[in-house]
């Protein structure tokens, strides 16, 4: 058998601790077959390195809002398979998927990004100023130009008080 350079030495509540997530969810990865933890003779769950950083992507992937099942199918799919051929189309073909998903909220993350930051700069010119912030407050206000072409903006400035 091959020697793993991940010796199983922590237990549920180190491993929790490590990555931040509670014990509930590490064992609810395990139901989902996504986190699979090796057992003591004592049937106590031990953990090694690579179980925090995976402990750590999965988490990651959630900020993402990237579902669960999504990643149990991807953590279970080779298993289905009698063979390296079948097994590499069907995880190549989930991981495509998540890439695309993935590269299609980057560029949703940068288009708002771009307006966020066009809108900061425009609220980073108001500093020191005395008037009040509103279109009828201070009508050379940086903000009246940019609320027209930005729903940032215009969201911002939506909500003034005559």
């Amino acid at each position: 058998m091959a020697e793993t350079h991940d010796k199983k030495q922590m237990k549920i509540g180190e491993l929790a601790r490590r990555s931040r997530l509670s014990e509930r969810s590490l064992r609810h990865y395990e139901d989902l077959g996504i986190l699979k933890p090796e057992r003591s003779e004592g049937g106590t769950r031990t953990y090694g390195e690579r179980d925090v950083a995976l402990a750590k992507l999965i988490q990651s992937m959630r900020n993402l809002d990237i579902p669960l099942e999504v990643v149990a199918a991807i953590a279970g799919v080779r298993a289905k398979h009698a063979t390296g051929a079948g097994s590499s189309h069907e995880v190549a073909a989930k991981l495509n998927e998540l890439s695309e998903n993935l590269m299609l909220m980057a560029r949703l993350a940068i288009e708002i990004q771009g307006e966020v930051n066009g809108v900061l700069s425009a609220v980073n010119e108001c500093r020191g100023c005395t008037n009040r912030p509103s279109r009828s407050g201070c009508p050379t206000c940086p903000m009246n130009a940019v609320s027209e072409a930005s729903p940032l903006a215009d969201m911002i400035w939506r909500g003034e008080s005559a």
